[in-house]
């Protein structure tokens, strides 16, 4: 017979809803004794940086499995609100954007970070959930729906940009202080 692990289940026990909730985090719901069970896996699935798993009993979270990479991201960005004593969206959009141009130089993230930081808090919520680009479905389509698409679609370029950029770095064949250089303008035009 052939082992099917259980479908994840809400803290409530009813089966989880495969439609991604409205806003907030999308946390895959696990009870105690399931997670006792399915432990390995469930280590597995949180440190793959996929989805924070949340384990409870009697419809209450009480612990939350998240990758090293998220949980040090999670404290970077608890630390920055806690100095804030005005606007949070530039701390926000900085988490946003590095958490979805993991890698890039500055020169890309710096432009996405100050677009973010324009956005209202209501926007910025939309993208707080997303874990990785490139976005398709529902995700794709809230996101979209933010300043007619233009956000979307600047961060899926500057996404593809880092990517390249990662690419050709570990080729050899992207040099940074080169580029470091003539994103300056330290080269002399009329070479």
């Amino acid at each position: 017979m052939e082992h099917t692990s259980p479908r994840p289940r809400t803290l409530h026990g009813s089966t989880r809803s495969d439609k991604p909730a409205a806003a907030g985090p999308v946390f895959e719901h696990h009870t105690i004794s399931e997670a006792r069970r399915r432990l390995s896996a469930l280590v597995r699935r949180a440190a793959s940086g996929d989805a924070p798993v949340a384990i409870g009993r009697l419809g209450k979270e009480e612990a939350i499995l998240v990758s090293p990479g998220q949980f040090a991201a999670l404290g970077n960005t608890v630390k920055a609100l806690s100095t804030l004593d005005r606007d949070p969206r530039p701390v926000v959009a900085a988490f946003i954007a590095r958490r979805l141009l993991p890698g890039a130089p500055s020169h890309v993230v710096t432009p996405q970070i100050k677009e973010l930081a324009s956005l209202t808090l209501e926007e910025l919520a939309v993208l707080l959930p997303i874990a990785e680009l490139p976005l398709k479905g529902e995700p794709r389509a809230k996101v979209a729906a933010i300043q007619d698409g233009a956000v979307l679609s600047r961060l899926e370029r500057r996404h593809k940009i880092a990517g390249t950029i990662a690419q050709a770095t570990s080729d050899g064949l992207y040099e940074a202080m080169e580029h470091r250089t003539s994103a300056i303008g330290a080269w002399d035009s009329d070479v």
